[in-house]
């Protein structure tokens, strides 16, 4: 007996398969979110931005500030968006101590091609690791 599938489950089913490269880089990928963490134990203030230069740069931008007593190791990486998926293009890592840290690092770009600036911090309270906080940015360069 030959059954027929109704054309709801069909659309379906198309959708899901053309959309594939998009869920497996949700999944691949946890740091596709473009807000900061927002009850951060021993930071505040958490950013990432990305600049373009007319001269082919991407100026990286990170920053956080500590509270007393925590420190972190924290990566900043810039990232380029090629077919469905964000590919690290350079990555550079600090250890602060404590205080209102920042710092900008530079990496050439290409035209036309969407990028994005991540900031990926754990953060310490002495030798204890207490949390992750992770922020980013993108854009263009055109």
């Amino acid at each position: 007996m030959k059954t027929k599938l109704p054309k709801i489950v069909i659309v379906g089913l198309i959708f899901s398969i053309l959309n594939l490269n998009t869920l497996y880089a949700t999944v691949a990928d946890p740091v596709l979110f473009e807000t900061p963490s927002i009850n951060s134990i021993g930071t505040e203030y958490p950013e990432a931005n990305l600049f373009f230069s007319p001269q082919g740069l991407a100026a990286c931008y990170g920053m956080l500030t500590l509270k007393s007593g925590y420190s972190c190791r924290m990566t900043l990486s810039l990232q380029k968006f090629e077919k469905g998926y964000w590919l690290t293009q350079n990555s550079w890592e600090y250890t602060f101590q404590s205080g209102r840290v920042s710092f900008t690092e530079t990496a050439s770009c290409a035209n036309g091609i969407m990028y994005r600036v991540v900031l990926y911090a754990l953060i310490y309270f002495g030798d204890d690791f207490v949390e992750v906080v992770t922020t980013s940015s993108s854009g263009k360069y055109m």
